[in-house]
């Protein structure tokens, strides 16, 4: 069940940030919903590899309260957006609304991707691969998307990725991180997957944050051809 898999915990974010009146992760008000440094990244690659957008379809990976969503749409795209949060999808439904853009978002796993009947244009990962932790997992949500694309569609990855260890662990909260390239947290949730008892306390992983060669050769692996990376 969705609300056992380990990266399900965004759920408890999505409800305090629903709760406290905000508009999405760190974007406390309808003026900070965008994030301009993430369009003019993307803006440049989406000019180069789909010049032509009409009638062009685009899926948002991982799309919180949807502020990339927007601006595939503003750009001209047919868009949807997945989330396994129920409470980013509602959030992102009364963005949409709030903006009045015809958007289709819709609560999934992405790791489920597979399921979809839909192919796309373009696809781009909002953050989201990094939480996906478990290999099988990351294999089978990679080979999915490789399966969704349209001929000529493209794949942006927007991940974190491994430089050293003390900028990953440099938050509040107790974290650990491995020599497999996990990070994890402290939970008392007995029934989420992947658990594991570390010192007598139990851990749940959170990121995968493996070095760019390595996501390169998933990649790969997954029949993925990367053509152009920012790093």
């Amino acid at each position: 069940m969705a609300g056992d898999r380990y990266y399900f915990d965004h759920e408890t974010a999505y409800v305090r940030i629903r709760q406290n009146g905000e508009v999405g992760w760190q974007k406390k008000t309808l003026d900070e919903f965008r994030s301009p440094e993430t369009e003019s990244i993307l803006s440049p690659l989406i000019a180069k590899y789909v010049p032509q957008v009409t009638k062009k379809t685009a899926l948002d990976l991982g799309c919180g309260s949807g502020p990339t969503a927007h601006f595939f749409a503003e750009l001209g795209f047919t868009t949807s957006g997945i989330d396994i949060s129920p409470s980013a999808i509602a959030l992102a439904k009364e963005m949409a609304a709030a903006f009045d853009r015809d958007i289709s978002f819709e609560t999934g796993d992405v790791v489920a991707l597979e399921h979809r009947v839909q192919s796309y244009d373009l696809i781009y990962d909002s953050h989201c691969i990094h939480c996906v932790v478990l290999e099988s997992d990351r294999t089978r949500l990679l080979r999915a998307i490789s399966n969704a694309l349209n001929p000529e569609g493209i794949f942006i990855l927007d991940t974190m990725a491994f430089r050293k260890t003390a900028d990953i662990c440099a938050r509040p909260e107790p974290l650990r991180f491995d020599s497999d390239f996990i990070l994890w947290h402290k939970t008392n949730r007995t029934s989420l997957e992947g658990l594991v008892n570390y010192e007598g306390e139990l851990w749940c992983p959170q990121r995968r944050i493996y070095p760019v060669e390595v996501i390169f050769n998933e990649l790969t692996s997954a029949g993925l051809q990367t053509i152009e990376s920012i790093v």
